[in-house]
């Protein structure tokens, strides 16, 4: 696996230019970014480009209250780690979540569009105030192992 993490702030911009790691674009890198909530126009130019410099990969990701990059915590940045693999094959999956009742089912439809014998490891990313974590696992679990 190669791995890079990068940081973007509107002040300073890329940590790194974009351009020096489009080698690790592919099919099997995944990219994760974490950032602040509230998205100014510079952080939309930002994962644009993003997306352009990596328009292979699975991207995904979600807001903190605080971005951690080189042992330290920012705010109003963006922290992305790149992560490509050798032999891993690679999915992203979502599901709508309307009420926290529904995190279970959810998860299950989740599990099942995953099932497979190769399958190793979930990420999950969820929304953390109206969804039911736990229901939201166990439904995937129960989906992925059936």
């Amino acid at each position: 696996m190669n791995r890079e993490i990068v940081g973007y702030s509107p002040t300073g911009g890329w940590t790194s230019p974009l351009q020096t790691l489009r080698h690790l674009d592919s099919s099997k890198t995944f990219i994760a970014v974490f950032g602040v909530s509230n998205y100014q126009p510079e952080h939309e130019r930002a994962l644009a480009e993003l997306h352009a410099a990596f328009p292979a990969s699975k991207i995904v990701g979600g807001s903190s209250a605080g971005e951690i990059f080189n042992n330290r915590v920012f705010d109003n940045t963006m922290s992305i780690a790149i992560c490509r693999f050798e032999h891993t094959e690679l999915r992203i999956e979502a599901e709508p979540v309307r009420l926290a009742g529904d995190s279970r089912a959810a998860g299950a439809a989740i599990g099942r569009r995953l099932a497979s014998p190769n399958l190793r490891a979930v990420f999950v990313l969820s929304e953390g105030l109206e969804i039911n974590g736990s229901e939201l696992v166990a439904g995937i679990r129960e989906s992925c192992s059936s």
